[in-house]
């Protein structure tokens, strides 16, 4: 867990066992970053 989380919400001890739940919002919004990176990247190569 990020110490800034961990800060702001004062907590002492991690939550190692806390998983990473994707929802289709996020893995929506990793597609349109990437695609975002890829259309940078190769529109400045030229």
């Amino acid at each position: 867990m990020l110490t800034e989380v961990m800060e702001h919400f004062r907590l002492i001890k991690d939550f190692p066992k806390a998983g990473y739940y994707e929802t289709d919002h996020q893995k929506q919004m990793f597609k349109d970053i990437k695609s975002a990176i890829h259309i940078v990247f190769s529109t400045s190569q030229r």
